[in-house]
């Protein structure tokens, strides 16, 4: 089947019903997969934006599918995309990586990229293939597109990606929907303008007046059926229909018809009948799809006029010569530096050739960039079980010939792997050596920031981990304590009961002894023995008792001791905690309230004899620290400032940290004196402040 001008016609006049397209299905019946899927790639081609839209249809309706790449590339032309999904309903998981492709493309608009995205999604969780890069293409789709609602239309699906759920969340599912079902029975109303301002494209007649075509004839027996086709196309212009603005916006004039064109179309525009002002608006948008040499060719010809309403500017030359190297596409750049004056101020031109030389030869670059690559990874060795330090190599490697290079490889080699100490304390020396090396401070670089933020931060950690050990082993112990004293104690109740029954067994024999006495004058020998013998054992009985119920008070007394001491342990731990916490807080407190900027007298710094002591016995890192904390502090540094707290004891006196270990005490009067008192450890603080109170 050959794509003839009548084929054409007649795709672009069928309307979507089910009577018409059943009709067009019928021209196709024995249309092969090769022979539709040629008839697509011609109409994308050609740009044949409704006869493309009504070919799909016909496939959808008799279930022929069109090649994927072909159908994917259909996306950038055909007229209505809602009508695309009906295309997908019976592909397999095939189709799912040309529609990626062209998900990511440029010359797509924001909107038809997130409904590409929403058919990869729907097509990746039915099939359960290529669902990682469906959820990178959604990722990077989220960060691309910010208007609703195809930021909606991203957000949902990747929310269906994220739960593994082809269901319906906040849009219904696109690839359920059946061409059967959609086709309505009636062709629908015809819209003039599409609700814009229009104007005629052709003079307005009477039914029986003569035909404007000049046959003679009246005008209901000759163009009056044509014009209506040509009344539904009609554009906000007078005498101009829609489609001849697309096909030649020059006939015009007017810029703000180039907005309004899609990729395709763009591409069709021929330069030379295009308006002066329509040149520059053709340029921008030739940019926004990524059509980079038809950008170019906009930009050659407005160059050749001068009856512009501006005159041209020469360095759009320098921005589409940046976004053709952006591209990799070098010979066009070098077409576009040609044009972009040499004299300019505006053009860093070692800054370009870096460019040129980045993509014509990049050379070892390549293999650096893939080490980095695999640094980002940082996974584990198979054989020895470590993580490799892929950033911390490469810092050795460039050690000494790009000391620079190597400063900013230390940097992301504590980001990536701050748990690797040892290396890091390393790192950090060998910038401070590739600092001197460069000619700069070597203690003015922020690896010094981050490594002792997190050695503080595992100081911090290690320090709660063990007090949280030792607080619950304590906890423990009480229990334990208490549990011994409870059982303790009910075993001495059950001892002082059994020896209240003794007792008044005994004198209940004893009693009954006395009676008998008195009753009996005469009482058998064998009766008083077997009583005295009774009365021996309840006696031994007795003083058994006493001895273990004063064994037992012994031992309650032992445990209430221990018992007492543990409690003063744990007391001693809570506070020390609680000291802790307060100690935080107090570092944390008021910070000096900074003058306006209008109000900023520069005070010069005095010098106690005790920091100056302080400096000459601390190390060389410690001291230069401190005494770019004193000048910053009179300059009035944010960064110090916003470090530095008040001391509620004195007066006048505020402390700013040096690293995690030191403290820098200062006297500040505003406008008037501004002292370096001391330079402490950390620890020494509390016994400073109360020595000084």
């Amino acid at each position: 089947m050959d794509l003839t001008p009548k084929l054409i016609d007649r795709l672009a006049h069928t309307t979507f019903c089910r009577p018409a397209i059943a009709e067009l299905a019928e021209l196709f019946e024995d249309a092969t997969t090769e022979e539709v899927s040629t008839l697509a790639a011609q109409l994308t081609e050609q740009g044949e934006d409704v006869a493309l839209d009504r070919l799909l249809n016909v496939c959808a309706y008799r279930n022929i599918l069109v090649e994927p790449t072909v159908l994917a590339e259909s996306a950038a032309v055909i007229d209505d995309l809602t009508d695309l999904p009906y295309c997908y309903v019976n592909h397999d998981a095939s189709a799912i990586g040309p529609l990626i492709k062209m998900a990511r493309s440029e010359v797509l608009s924001r909107q038809r990229q997130a409904m590409l995205g929403r058919l990869v999604t729907e097509l990746a969780l039915r099939h359960q293939s290529h669902r990682d890069e469906a959820m990178r293409l959604m990722q990077y789709l989220r960060e691309e597109i910010r208007t609703p609602p195809a930021a909606i239309l991203v957000y949902d699906s990747l929310h269906m990606l994220e739960s593994d759920k082809l269901e319906e969340f906040a849009f219904p599912l696109i690839t359920d929907h059946d061409i059967d079902t959609s086709l309505p029975d009636r062709p629908p109303p015809k819209i003039i303008g599409g609700g814009d301002t229009v104007r005629r494209p052709i003079p307005k007649l009477g039914r029986n007046e003569p035909c404007h075509c000049g046959s003679g004839k009246k005008y209901k027996r000759c163009c009056f059926e044509k014009d209506k086709d040509i009344l539904a196309d009609a554009s906000s212009y007078a005498g101009v229909t829609q489609s001849q603005l697309a096909e030649d916006p020059g006939i015009v004039g007017d810029a703000d018809v180039i907005h309004g064109l899609r990729a395709y179309e763009i591409k069709k525009l021929n330069p030379e009948n295009l308006a002066t002002d329509q040149l520059p608006a053709a340029y921008d948008r030739a940019c926004c799809f990524g059509l980079l040499e038809v950008a170019f060719t906009m930009l050659e010809e407005r160059s050749k006029r001068t009856d512009g309403r501006y005159p041209f500017d020469e360095y759009h030359f320098s921005d589409l010569m940046d976004q053709a190297l952006a591209h990799n596409d070098i010979d066009l750049a070098r077409r576009a530096r040609a044009w972009v004056p040499r004299d300019s101020g505006c053009v860093d031109w070692d800054e370009v050739d870096l460019q040129f030389s980045l993509c014509t030869d990049p050379g070892h670059l390549t293999a650096i960039e893939a080490r980095c690559k695999e640094a980002f990874c940082c996974l584990p060795d198979e054989k020895t079980g470590f993580r490799n330090h892929e950033f911390c190599n490469l810092t050795h490697l460039f050690r000494n010939q790009f000391p620079a290079l190597s400063i900013l490889f230390a940097r992301a080699a504590l980001q990536e792997c701050p748990d690797r100490v040892l290396d890091n304390e390393l790192l950090v020396e060998i910038v401070h050596q590739a600092r001197i090396d460069l000619g700069i401070s070597p203690w003015d670089d922020p690896i010094d920031a981050l490594f002792n933020e997190y050695e503080g931060e595992q100081a911090g950690r290690a320090a709660d981990e063990k007090l949280a050990h030792e607080t619950e082993a304590l906890r423990k112990q009480l229990a334990e304590s208490r549990e011994k004293i409870k059982q303790t104690e009910e075993g001495l109740s059950a001892k002082e009961a059994m020896l209240s029954d003794l007792k008044r067994e005994l004198e209940n024999t004893a009693a009954q002894q006395e009676a008998r006495k008195t009753v009996t004058e005469e009482p058998r020998r064998e009766h008083q023995e077997a009583t005295r013998n009774t009365v021996d054992r309840l006696r031994r009985q007795v003083d058994n008792l006493k001895a273990e119920i004063g064994n037992q008070q012994e031992k309650r007394q032992r445990l209430r001791r221990e018992l007492e001491r543990e409690r003063q342990h744990a007391r001693r731990a809570s506070a020390a905690q609680v000291s802790k916490s307060s100690d935080i807080q107090d570092d944390n407190g008021t910070a000096p309230a900074m003058p306006g900027e209008n109000v900023r007298p520069i005070v010069v710094p005095d010098y106690h004899n005790s920091f100056r002591d302080a400096c000459q016995s601390l190390s060389g890192s410690v001291a230069a620290s401190a005494m770019k904390a004193v000048a910053a502090f009179a300059v009035y540094d944010f960064a110090i400032w916003r470090n530095a707290r008040s001391i509620k004891q004195l007066s006048n006196i505020y402390r700013v940290r040096i690293g995690i270990h030191y403290r820098l005490l200062i006297r500040w009067v505003p406008g008037q004196e501004l002292t370096a008192l001391d330079l402490i450890p950390r620890q020494d603080l509390e016994s400073w402040i109360k020595r000084h109170a």
